[in-house]
């Protein structure tokens, strides 16, 4: 039998979750979260920044300071900066967690590489490729494999304003898709999202 889902089930307090519930409440929670939980304590907040907010109301949090910006057009060797941004989600989630950066921040386009977060890093979309808070959700949709993976993260995980899509290897019979899978994290939230299985 083949497994078409999405598995978020490993989160404290829920014993299943929904899309269904997810979209009607906008939001689908493990545990609490108060904010981004991967800042290096010597990240600088620029004025008006809210880490508790998300970037269409706190705009001012969209900062080289406060994240890595990534760009279909960009490149992995970039900086990971407004001005040059990187090519792959994984990366943007790789360099943020080794700058000590809260943020992701991931403009319109389709991504094509599955995505592992392994530490407090957030990952925010809608936002265009000058930045601008539009709505418009990017999508992570590798042609196999779990599309997007939380693994033994302790803090506060933000997938936000995203479209992921899991797909099953077509080569394999029986191979399941699956678009997110969250493991022994302790606060992952989905809100304003897309989530499916292809």
């Amino acid at each position: 039998a083949v497994f078409a889902g999405v598995s978020v089930l490993s989160c404290r307090g829920l014993d299943s979750v929904s899309l269904v519930d997810c979209e009607e409440a906008r939001a689908c929670q493990s545990g609490t979260s108060a904010g981004d939980g991967g800042a290096d304590a010597n990240v600088v907040v620029p004025p008006g920044c809210d880490l508790t907010k998300s970037p269409k109301d706190a705009p001012s949090c969209v900062d080289d300071g406060v994240g890595v910006f990534v760009s279909p057009t960009g490149s992995d060797g970039a900086a990971g900066t407004k001005s040059a941004p990187v090519k792959s989600v994984g990366k943007g989630v790789e360099l943020a967690g080794s700058k000590g950066l809260p943020r992701v921040y991931v403009c319109e386009g389709t991504y094509d590489a599955n995505v592992e977060i392994k530490s407090g890093v957030s990952v925010y979309g809608g936002l265009s490729c000058a930045w601008a808070y539009t709505g418009a959700k990017p999508k992570v949709a590798p042609p196999k494999g779990v599309a997007l993976k939380v693994t033994k993260v302790t803090g506060a995980v933000v997938l936000e304003d995203l479209e992921v899509v899991g797909s099953a290897d077509a080569s394999v019979p029986g191979d399941s898709a699956i678009a997110v899978f969250v493991s022994e994290s302790t606060s992952v939230t989905l809100r304003s999202s897309k989530i499916r299985a292809g």
